[in-house]
This record gives structure tokens, C-alpha cells and sequence, in this order.
């Protein structure tokens, strides 16, 4: 039964693996997509939709990108402030200003979050650096927001559930495998344990990134897929080809910061000051200069996880997964 590579149990393993892909490949291809409908690439905005919805839009699911870029908007606005750590001279503190400013479902509960973090009114980096625990209200609320117009799935667990289930038994399989090997004293089973095992890890992180929006959703995606690929395009471009006062709450929403940090990069040494950040007249009073702030509230804030921290807009692989072209 475990002997040789064509043993029982690694038959077994070959015909598990082999279901497990073609259950994750039907629920793949079954995916809501539109066809006959061409991306505009732009880097504009092709509506007044806030970042964190766009950004919900364009990857097609929710993650903390998108309430990263809220953050941005709620400095942009005025609702809060960001100036330097008073402990750490190259880190970021936020104030909260006017905690009514905001009427946006998204950026009221995030500035109900800022609030039980801060201590008289002020969110040291420390905090800061915690906030992303204290999320899963706000994306709540993201995600209803979100399935109101019927962008997005509201069952997360229903979108991941043909990847989730046949992934873990593959691993559970896997697992037993194992053991087997070790009862019967034999390596061959090992051989069966990997096909079947690696198997079941590729359909589970195929679940962690499928995309939650609906046909509408797609849909309504297409035009910020466009302005994404359109940002994509030109991030490699001189300072002055982008709009970042308007374009950047966006990047961030998109998960594309870290591809931008050489755009942003010249166009401080251009002496661009950004709204995103803060009132000018205040950020040309930081002593380490404003660039220097923004990594730090981005290393405080940013996802780290691969589920929350996305591929390269633009690139193929992340074309493939969202449905864009």
C-alpha cells in the first residue's frame, strides 16, 4: 500500500490532488467577470467615489490599504492632524482636531477608533502602530457600505469556501500522509504528502485572493481598473505628470504606496508639499522633512499580511486575479 512511488496512498494523493485543483479551477472560472468592456486608462479620477471604496473596487476585495487611505483623507480634511512623535523626533503622532468634521460612514468610525486610542486627544506611534487591531469595526462598516449598491459580497466565507474547503482537506490529507509514512517505515508516502499537501496550500491562498465583488461590482471597477493602470503608467514619469494632492488617498487604497515611495521621492526634492499630509504651512516646520513622516505613519499603518498586502497593480498576475484588463 505505501510501497513505491505508485503505492495505494500516493494514488490516492495524485486522484485527491487532482479534485481539489479541478473544484478550485470551477469556482475560479465561476467568478463574476464582464466582458466586451475595455479599461480607459487615465490618471484621473473617473468619479467622485471616496479612495477607500475605489480602492475596495479596483482590488476587488477589502483590506487595510483602504482605511489607510480614510486616514489620509480624515488629515486631508482637517478631522485630525499629523505632526513629529514627541518622544521620537523621525516618527508621526496624530491629534484628532474636530471629530465631527467627517459624514462618511467609514471615516466616522475610524475616528471613533482614533478616539479610545488617544490620550487627550493625542495618538502617540506607539498607538499607532496598534491601531490595525482595533480595524475590524471599520472594515465592517467598509464592507457594508460596500454591499449596499451590491459591489461586494456579503459572505466572505461563501466567496472562500470552494478554496477554503477542498485546501484544508488537501493539507489534512497531506498530514496523514505523514504519519503513514513514518508507521510504515517507508519514505514513498512523503511523495504523495507534498503533490497533495502543496496542492492544498496553492487552492487556499488562491481563496485568500479571490475577488469578493459581485457582477455589479465588476462593473462598476472597470473605470478605477483604468485610472489604477493609468497610475501604473506613470509612476515611472517626472514629477508633475500626476495630481497627487487628488490621485495619492487613492494609491494608498490600491495597495500601490510602496511602488510610488520614488515618485514621492522626487517630488519632495522638487519641494512639492502634499495636502494628503497635513496643513503646508505646517509640515514646513518638520524638522526631518515631510517624507520622512509619511514612511513612518505608512510603516505604522501599512498591512503586512500577503492576504492584505497585494500584488503590483497593473502587472498580469494581478490583472488575472481582479478580472481586469
Amino acid at each position: 500500500m505505501a510501497d513505491g512511488p505508485l503505492g495505494l496512498l500516493n494514488i490516492m494523493a495524485f486522484l485527491s490532488a487532482a479534485a481539489i485543483l479541478f473544484i478550485a479551477w470551477q469556482a475560479w472560472t465561476a467568478r463574476p467577470r464582464v466582458s466586451g468592456v475595455e479599461e480607459r486608462l487615465t490618471t484621473l479620477p473617473p468619479g467622485d467615489l471616496h479612495p477607500a471604496y475605489a480602492g475596495a473596487l479596483a482590488s476587488g476585495r477589502i483590506n487595510d490599504n483602504q482605511i489607510e487611505a480614510a486616514v489620509l483623507e480624515l488629515i486631508r480634511n482637517g478631522a485630525i492632524e499629523l505632526e513629529p512623535d514627541s518622544d521620537e523626533r523621525s516618527k508621526v503622532q496624530v491629534r484628532i482636531l474636530d471629530p465631527d468634521r467627517s459624514s462618511d460612514p467609514i471615516e466616522q468610525c475610524l475616528l471613533e477608533t482614533l478616539e479610545r486610542r488617544a490620550s487627550s486627544g493625542l495618538i502617540n506611534y506607539q498607538s499607532l502602530t496598534r491601531l490595525r487591531n482595533d480595524w475590524d469595526t471599520v472594515r465592517t462598516v467598509l464592507r457594508r457600505e460596500m454591499t449596499g449598491p451590491g459591489w461586494i459580497n456579503p459572505s466572505m466565507v461563501q466567496t472562500r469556501l470552494p478554496f477554503t474547503l477542498p485546501g484544508v482537506l488537501g493539507v489534512a490529507f497531506a498530514a496523514a500522509l505523514m504519519i503513514a509514512a513514518v508507521t510504515y517505515e517507508t519514505g514513498w508516502p512523503v511523495l504523495g504528502a507534498l503533490v497533495v499537501g502543496l496542492t492544498g496550500l496553492l487552492v487556499l491562498t488562491a481563496g485568500s485572493v479571490v475577488p469578493q465583488t459581485t457582477r455589479d461590482g465588476e462593473r462598476a471597477a472597470v473605470p478605477w481598473r483604468g485610472f489604477r493602470s493609468g497610475l501604473v503608467q506613470a509612476r515611472d514619469d517626472a514629477h508633475g505628470t500626476l495630481d497627487l494632492d487628488l490621485v495619492f488617498p487613492y494609491i494608498v487604497a490600491m495597495g500601490m504606496a510602496a511602488s510610488f515611495d520614488r515618485y514621492l521621492r522626487r517630488a519632495s526634492q522638487s519641494g512639492y508639499i502634499p495636502q494628503w499630509i497635513g496643513r503646508r504651512s505646517r509640515v514646513q516646520e518638520w524638522p526631518e522633512g515631510w517624507h520622512t513622516y509619511w514612511i513612518a505613519l505608512h510603516t505604522a499603518l501599512a498591512p503586512t499580511d500577503p492576504i492584505n498586502t497585494t500584488a503590483p497593480a497593473g502587472s498580469p498576475w494581478r490583472r488575472g486575479i481582479t478580472g481586469g484588463r
